[in-house]
């Protein structure tokens, strides 16, 4: 009885060790799977970052700035010819004046 006990639970260790083998092997491949998903990720993460940093220094360029203002908001640029001074009193209306023009 004693040997048959010994090589049950032998058997019964045995099991629960190539159980927790099979286990542990499943938890690997999930996360490998897991691993290789979030660094596909990444990459197009990176990718975008990228793409999106070379599109902010391409848009701050003076002649590209300058381009989208005269195409996109119909602004014209002007010569220093045309500019006038502002009188010395200044030309910005008051509180005080505000409020009674709204009175």
């Amino acid at each position: 009885m004693k040997k048959t006990s010994a090589m049950l639970l032998l058997l019964c260790c045995n099991a629960l060790f190539i159980f927790l083998e099979v286990h542990k092997q499943g938890q690997y491949l999930t996360l490998s799977y897991q691993i290789q998903k979030l660094q596909s990720q990444l990459n197009i993460l990176e990718k975008e970052q990228s793409n999106l940093l070379y599109n902010l220094h391409a848009e701050q360029q003076p002649d590209i700035i300058a381009q989208k203002a005269e195409q996109q908001m119909l602004m014209q640029p002007i010569e220093l010819k045309n500019i006038l001074r502002a009188p010395k009193e200044s030309t910005i209306p008051s509180t005080q004046t505000i409020q009674s023009l709204q009175s």
